[in-house]
């Protein structure tokens, strides 16, 4: 029962508008981090999690309003880059080489509290190999669609009492739950 209230549109959160900036690079070609950086997109709009802002329309805003993302590198100039392209959340992070192997490295911020809500890391060991390091970065950082409900579930009523004291059962108790979601509906 719990699992269809947490699904069910009418208790479902709209999905959050996510923007994912210019990823920095370390002993990497600019090329490899703009590769990494669009891989990352690609990963969140296929997890279904978030409303993804496209790449080409953010780069259109940046572009009116005169901003260079390329030069902001602190969390306060994503944030205005965020609030700009009206995203609820950012996706910041870099790519590196480490010896063999490439780490890519990504964190969720707020928008509105600059306050970073998730962080993950994923690893490759070669070029050929970046999806399945994106994919799990990306299944860390915002996780896969249906995993968590929409929002926090409320503490659940007592159980209904029978007549001799005990939990209801049976066609009582499916009367109970019915009546109780009936009231739940009609209260939103």
């Amino acid at each position: 029962l719990l699992a269809l209230l947490a699904v069910h549109p009418v208790f479902a959160q709209a999905p959050k508008a996510l923007a994912v900036l210019d990823f920095s690079g370390s002993a990497v070609s600019p090329e490899l981090s703009r590769t990494v950086r669009d891989l990352v997109e690609i990963e969140l709009i296929r997890l279904g999690r978030h409303r993804v802002v496209e790449r080409s329309r953010l780069a259109s805003l940046l572009k009116e309003q005169g901003f260079q993302e390329s030069g902001c590198v602190d969390g306060e100039c994503a944030i205005r880059i965020g609030k700009l392209a009206a995203a609820e959340l950012l996706v910041t992070g870099s790519v590196a080489r480490l010896g063999s192997e490439l780490v890519i490295m990504a964190k969720l911020t707020s928008v509105e509290t600059g306050e970073t809500a998730r962080a993950a890391r994923g690893t490759a060991s070669s070029e050929e190999a970046l999806i399945g390091g994106v994919t799990k970065l990306c299944l860390e950082l915002v996780g896969p669609k249906g995993l968590e409900p929409a929002e926090p579930l409320k503490p659940l009523a007592p159980l209904p009492q029978g007549s001799e004291g005990s939990a209801a059962t049976g066609p009582a108790l499916v009367e109970e739950a019915g009546s109780a979601m009936r009231t739940m509906v009609e209260r939103i």
